[in-house]
């Protein structure tokens, strides 16, 4: 497909009158004529293929059958590709085999919506040393350097001088790739910008930069780029995670390491080769390595290294060398429908000191103008009719705004708003050194502010949750279901899902016979056993979402996915339940939820939550026991309907 784009391309760029990529009705028509439209392409993209010798064999040519070739010719050849402003042989490799590649070493190409913010962000010039190292198609430098055009043609250069110019960039712009299959359609996709394909390279970016050639390393080595833009391969799956010693003994995050009590990290002489290290987190030391001083950092990154403990290091290494401009959490359905990973972006710039205390830019993205199938979301007008500007129909996404709001913040004219705010570099949280955007929002915060603000009164004390209850969730386990049908027996026990303990009737409860468990299953559903009187919490899907175990809840066994909160005090568990569906409680709960593929909340974390309880016990009393009452009636009104239900199937069987 890749070629048969360029042969479109050789076309639109001749000086010939008539064109060679077309096929009439008459020629699809008639096996000869059609057989000689389809050379003509072939034709084409020889002449593409003879030109290029560095990036294509001489004996490539165009696979398909004249059949199916006839088929995409009539298709495409209404289009104008050298007018579009897409990245045309990235969007259509993607869409014809990136699905293939996502899969083999946690590669997946970025939305070009994303592409366009990081790119907007880093407001590369023709002064700039412009390098991907994990370029893929090639969509980073390929939009930079379309992005360097623009500027220059708005300049009031003559047109000779801005010609000159726009051969220069062709030459700064560097990319590298561990795929020799990427790196031939990054060369291809850089052919329809001036030829700047030859920084284009086959290697491995996290193995030593001297492996690369030598004009590569004398043009953009190691502290030559001025901006690095990349997205680097996803790998918290062991399959996926970086085990080489070669490699790991090039970095510091690649050995063990251990933090002391003052919050920095000690690092052993041995390897971390047993679990390995996620190749992001390899990557980002290596682009620190990487740009020049006073350089700049753009990087796609899993959402959970913004603040699991596995990446604690490399955090703690970019707060000693480098200044965080941004973190933005990008929307879950970004990378849909190839890939599910939560993802961030991190700005950085590589400082040999650090300012004394400067403000992070922070957003988070709501909407990024696409569903989770990939299906488009237009914009809409009032009316709700799709927008419509310069001819093309408008994505309803907030990414353009941030990048503009990140310039304000830039400028200083930034108007803080609930999703684009700015924190101080010392209010990073002193234990996880969280750089996760919702551990900061405003609403959040003052959640948490509030709960202080009330300790400070005389008429609340401030309690951990844990300290108030038991809190846990329970191990994961391989459930064994019951015979189809079998819903009763001296072995068969309820299991509950997080959805069935919301529902009165418990429509979706499913049947477990611990007949068929093993010793440690059996133990495994001890541990997960619900009784009446627990408060469950979802940790996953739905956050934070609260239910209260029932009577017909009693002695079964629910989800790991719920944690428990055992309170043996009647009344203070009624006023927990109260309190953490309030949205004061919903608030600091989702405050410290994290996950790359899907948000999660730990029982730690919900057992940390500060509690304002009434200093006043019988005011704890009094919301308390009016709860456990609502409760009580609710579960006799739910015995009445069983009854009704009861009589009504009696007399009418």
């Amino acid at each position: 497909m890749v070629r048969i784009i360029l042969s479109k391309i050789e076309d639109e760029s001749t000086a010939k009158d008539d064109c060679d990529f077309h096929i009439t009705p008459e020629e699809f028509n008639n096996p000869k004529q059609c057989d000689a439209a389809c050379n003509r392409v072939r034709k084409l993209f020889e002449a593409v293929r003879d030109r290029y010798k560095d990036v294509f064999s001489p004996t490539e040519t165009i696979t398909a059958s004249n059949g199916q070739l006839a088929v995409v010719i009539s298709q495409l050849q209404q289009y104008s590709f050298m007018d579009s402003p897409h990245d045309v042989i990235g969007t259509a490799y993607e869409v014809y085999v990136a699905s293939h590649l996502k899969g083999e070493r946690g590669q997946y190409f970025t939305n070009r919506l994303v592409v366009n913010m990081m790119v907007k962000m880093a407001s590369p010039s023709e002064k700039d040393i412009i390098l991907d190292p994990a370029c893929g198609s090639g969509g980073f430098i390929l939009t930079a350097m379309n992005y360097i055009f623009d500027t220059i043609d708005s300049s009031s250069r003559t047109a000779n001088a801005k010609e000159i110019l726009k051969r220069n960039v062709v030459h700064q712009l560097f990319g590298v790739d561990i795929s020799p299959k990427l790196v031939k359609i990054a060369k291809a996709n850089m052919l329809l910008g001036k030829d700047g394909h030859g920084g284009i390279e086959h290697a491995n970016s996290l193995d030593s930069v001297e492996n690369l050639s030598a004009r590569f390393n004398e043009l953009c080595g190691i502290g030559k780029p001025d901006i690095i833009l990349t997205n680097p391969p996803f790998g918290s799956g062991y399959d996926l995670r970086v085990k080489e010693d070669s490699i790991l003994e090039q970095y510091k995050i690649g050995h063990q390491w251990e933090t002391n009590d003052d919050g920095s990290v000690t690092y052993s002489d041995k390897l971390n080769n047993k679990m390995g290290i996620a190749p992001e987190v390899l990557f980002l030391e290596k682009c620190l390595e990487w740009v020049k001083e006073d350089g700049i950092i753009g990087i796609v990154m899993a959402k959970g290294q913004l603040d699991n403990r596995e990446a604690y290091a490399m955090r703690k290494r970019i707060c000693e060398h480098a200044q965080i401009l941004a973190v933005i959490n990008l929307h879950e359905d970004t990378f849909e429908p190839f890939c599910g990973s939560k993802a961030s972006v991190i700005f950085l710039r590589k400082v040999k000191h650090i300012l004394p205390d400067y403000r992070i830019f922070m957003a988070i993205s709501n909407k990024v103008g696409q569903t989770s199938r990939g299906e488009a979301i237009l914009k809409r007008d009032t009316e709700g009719n799709p927008v419509i500007k310069n001819g093309q129909h408008v994505l309803d996404e907030d990414l353009s705004e941030i990048a503009v709001s990140y310039h304000d913040f830039i400028k200083g004219t930034l108007q803080e708003s609930e999703f684009r705010y700015t924190i101080a570099f010392s209010e990073l949280d002193k234990d996880s050194l969280s750089f996760n955007p919702v551990h900061y929002l405003p609403q959040y915060n003052a959640a948490f502010k509030q709960v202080i603000t009330l300790g400070d009164s005389d008429k609340f004390e401030i309690h951990r949750l844990g300290d108030l209850a038991e809190v846990y969730n329970g191990p994961r386990f391989k459930r064994p279901y019951a015979d189809v049908g079998v819903t009763e027996g001296p072995t068969i026990r309820k299991y509950f899902t997080g959805t069935a303990l919301t529902q009165l009737n418990s429509d979706n409860v499913k049947y477990l016979d611990s007949a068929k468990a093993t010793p440690q299953q059996r133990k495994q559903l001890d541990v997960l056993t619900i009784h009446k009187g627990y408060i469950l919490v979802s940790d996953s899907g739905t956050l934070g979402r609260v239910t209260y175990a029932l009577q017909q809840h009693d002695g079964h066994v629910a989800t790991n996915n719920l944690i428990r909160i055992v309170c043996k005090d009647i009344a203070m568990r009624g006023y927990l339940y109260e309190f953490l569906q309030s949205s004061l409680g919903q608030s600091l709960m989702l405050k410290n939820s994290y996950g790359t593929n899907q948000e999660h909340l730990e029982p730690d974390i919900i057992a940390d939550i500060p509690i304002p309880v009434p200093a006043d016990r019988t005011m704890v009393e009094q919301i308390g026991n009016t709860v456990i009452d609502s409760i009580e009636q609710l579960e006799q009104s739910i015995a009445s309907g069983n009854n009704a239900r009861s009589l009504l199937s009696g007399i009418l069987n």
